[in-house]
């Protein structure tokens, strides 16, 4: 299939920042139904870690609303997204999200 450009190619990557609060991981645990302590702050302590880290798909789902509003694609049907988390995103911390070429790769 032929790719057609959406959006910034690779060598002119666009980012996104976003402020991620304690309560955002509480509020995601509890609509996601993903009660892993690593996530929640009571627990996290007793695990070994500072401060509890953010779901990673929280974290996906971040990157890819900034992307459908950057490029007005609310309404495609169809997304496939590639995505790699480089570390941990202990929370409260700044998210900083990068993404570089959007290809139609459905186009014939």
């Amino acid at each position: 299939a032929a790719k057609t450009n959406l959006g910034p190619t690779a060598s002119a990557p666009k980012q996104f920042v976003e402020e991620i609060k304690r309560d955002h991981s509480k509020k995601y645990a509890a609509c996601s139904g993903d009660m892993n302590p690593i996530h929640l702050p009571i627990y996290c302590k007793a695990m070994g870690l500072p401060k509890p880290i953010m779901h990673g798909v929280f974290s996906l789902a971040r990157g890819v609303a900034a992307i459908t509003d950057a490029y007005s694609l609310a309404t495609v049907p169809k997304l496939r997204i590639a995505a790699a988390w480089k570390l941990p995103m202990p929370v409260p911390a700044t998210a900083h999200f990068t993404f570089g070429e959007l290809v139609d790769v459905t186009k014939t």
